[in-house]
Order: structure tokens, then sequence, then C-alpha cells
């Protein structure tokens, strides 16, 4: 189907398992792919075959010109009501809601979470990249400078990130800090493609300070509404301490729905084009936004570069600011003068990395239809606060930013922040 193939488009990655089964629009009216079973189950699924047993007979019966009319309607009824018979089986239901009958439970008018839906605890073992620290006995990782300098002490590939709420935290924290200075940093990517490929993605990051000792003091949680790559990041600033014991993570399949409501327009960039841009909005209350970059201009020939220069877009909100730390504006000019890898050594502690940031491809400007929702960035705040939206375009292709436009989520996030 063309829900299906779109899926496969976006993230061919997600199709190898069939991850893209349970994300189609079509499961938010029925789970189909409950009615499937995986390779490697091990015992005959009969109830399973029964069903397509059934239901092919039911719709030959209706389909075939020989059968005399009331057959026909019989079969047609029946094929109908098979599913719902089959729901009602017992034992049978656990298909469903062991696959995505998840996503076919919405939060009420209220924001709250309806009974049953399922939650999803994990650890990340698989590790990727580390160019700082070391580890430690008996277990974790750390870095305490000097010796070590700034730089990933620990990554690991999350799992595929689906459209839902997300939660990722580290136990057995620890951090030495200056005030008004970061330890390091916890941050959450989300890519369409493999990073040998291509640089682009969506980066949550949460500050790591000696403020907060526990878990929760470096939990980072965002809703998303696409599936991506997932990558875990532990930076460390290059001046302090910091260690760990594991890195855990919990996934809400929920969906937030599509409509928004606007609250602020803001002008762009005025005309001149590849100009660093930031605004500021103030008393922004409780809840999840959208933030939509409106580029003009055309970078076609971009598609023809390895790495063309990406365009920056960035959100800073006061609950991701350290006790102590410049004001957001502060932050924000530091980002925009300058913007520091992950992998970069250089030690960076009072560089605050922004609550949200994307990097993207400039020739989505030139993709009719899909390409605008690209330059878009989806971030929650926990209360009334300031925020500071920024936009950043280094390169040489006439791009400009026409404005930017911020929704609000027609839905509360009381019930899922933690």
């Amino acid at each position: 189907s063309y829900d299906s193939i779109a899926c496969v488009v976006t993230l061919p990655e997600h199709a190898f398992g069939g991850h893209h089964l349970g994300v189609r629009t079509l499961n938010e009216f029925y789970p189909l792919s409950s009615h499937f079973f995986s390779p490697t189950t091990g015992t005959v699924p009969w109830a399973d075959l029964a069903f397509w047993l059934l239901a092919t007979a039911g719709l030959a019966v209706a389909l075939l010109p020989q059968w005399r009319p009331s057959w026909r309607w019989a079969g047609l009824l029946a094929a109908s009501l098979l599913p719902f018979a089959w729901g009602q089986a017992g034992a049978l239901t656990a298909g469903p809601n062991a696959s995505i009958a998840p996503y076919l439970l919405q939060l009420d008018p209220a924001g709250r979470m309806p009974q049953g839906v399922q939650i999803f605890d994990g650890r990340l073992q698989q590790e990727y990249q580390m160019t700082t620290g070391r580890a430690l006995d008996p277990a974790g990782f750390g870095a305490h400078a000097p010796p070590d300098p700034a730089g990933i002490l620990k990554s690991y590939f999350a799992p595929l990130i689906q459209p839902g709420v997300s939660a990722y935290w580290l136990a057995g924290l620890m951090a030495e800090n200056a005030p008004g200075q970061v330890a390091g940093y916890l941050v959450i990517g989300q890519r369409q493609t493999v990073p040998a490929l291509s640089d682009w993605g969506v980066f949550h990051a949460t500050p790591i300070t000696s403020a907060g000792q526990s878990a929760s003091a470096a939990r980072t949680t965002f809703y998303s509404d696409f599936a991506g790559l997932g990558y875990a990041f532990v930076e460390f600033s290059g001046v302090g301490a910091l260690a760990f014991t594991e890195a855990k993570t919990r996934f809400l399949p929920l969906h937030f729905g599509s409509r928004r409501i606007e609250v602020h327009r803001f002008p762009g960039t005025g005309g001149t084009s590849g100009s660093h841009f930031g605004v500021r909005c103030e008393n922004l209350g409780k809840g999840y936004y959208v933030a939509h970059f409106e580029l003009q201009g055309t970078a076609a020939g971009t598609l023809f570069e390895r790495k063309p220069d990406p365009v920056y877009l960035a959100v800073y909100a006061a609950q991701n600011s350290p006790a102590g730390a410049p004001p957001l504006e502060t932050q924000a000019a530091r980002w925009l003068q300058g913007y520091y890898p992950l992998q970069d050594p250089t030690p960076r502690p009072d560089f605050i990395r922004p609550m949200v940031e994307s990097i993207q491809a400039p020739w989505w400007t030139a993709v009719p239809l899909i390409g605008g929702s690209a330059y878009e960035l989806g971030f929650a705040l926990n209360q009334t606060q300031e925020i500071w939206l920024l936009f950043d375009y280094p390169g040489n292709q006439g791009l400009e930013l026409a404005g930017i436009t911020l929704y609000r989520q027609d839905r509360s996030t009381a019930d899922t922040a933690d």
C-alpha cells in the first residue's frame, strides 16, 4: 500500500525487520499486523492459519458468481464479522495486545494516559563510539580532567526510535563541575541515515551537573512523530569529572494527533541569506510544541555534494539551563558563534548545548510537499518559561529564513513526563 511505501521510503532500515508495520496509518484503525507471526516463533500458529483460511473462504464465497446470492451475502457477512469474533476468542486476544495495539490507545482530552498502555523498558548495551575516558572496575565508564580531554565518554546504538514518548537516563551517575558549568551531556540522536552517509539528524541534550547526582538529573525525554535510527551519547565537557554505570531507556507508544494550534509567528532574516538568527519567546506555557522554520531559496545543487554545509536549527529553554549558567541569550549567542561536534577534544564547560537541535540538508527546500517538514523542531516544556529559537546556515546557496511559526500540540503532557 502507499502507506507502507511511505514508511519504507522515509527510513529503509525500518522495513528490514517489519518495524514499519506498526506505525502505518492503517494500524490506528485496526491492528492488521497482529494476524501475522514471527518466522522464529518455533510453533505452528494454528489460530492465525485458521483465521486466514476462514477469511479467504468467506471472501471466495462472496466474490465467486457461481454461488447463489444468499450464500454470497452469508460469506460476506462471515468475513466481515470474523475479525470481531477472532478478537473475542479468549487466548487469541494475546495476538493484538502483543503487537501494535498500544497505538490504538490514545490520550484522553485531558491528556491522561489510558489504562492498558504498554511501557517498554530496557538497557542500552550495543556499544558505538568512545573517544575519551575509560572503563571502570567493576562496571561503568568515567573520565577526569586532566588527563582526559573532552569528547564522547560512551555512546550506544539505541533501539529504533518509533513514534511516541522516549526517555533515556544514566544510572550510577557522578559528576564534578564548577557552578554555571557542565560536566557533560546526555545526547540522544535521531537520524534518517547512518552517520557514515551524512550528519543529518535531530539531537536532544540534557546537561549533567554535580547539582543533582540521581539518575533523574540526567534524563532526556522527548516525543517523536516519526521513526528514526537511535543513538545515545554521553559527552564529557573536558573539565571536572563524569562517571556512570549504565544507560537505560523507556518507550511509550502514544500518538498525540496531528492538530496544531498556532501560538506565535516571527519574521525571518529579512532577505539576508545565510544569516545567524535568533528570536526570544517569553512566558511560553507547559506543553508540547513544534517550531516550523520556513526557508526561501533553493539549494538543489547540493544534492550532488558529498556533505554540503547543513542548516542548523535549535531551541534553548530555561528548564535545560544548569544552575548558575549565563542567560539564555548568552547561551544562544555562543551557539551561533561556534558549533562543537561531540567528538571535538576542545574543553567546553561553558558551552551550553540547546535542549534540541536539528542538522539538516539544505536541499530539502527543493523537494516539494514533504521538504518543509525537515525544518521543524518538536520540544516539550515542563513549566511556563522563556525559550530561544535559533537558525544558522553557513553555506553559500542563497537560503534565507522567511519566518518561524510556533505551534502548540493539542495534547497535555501531564502524565507523560515521568
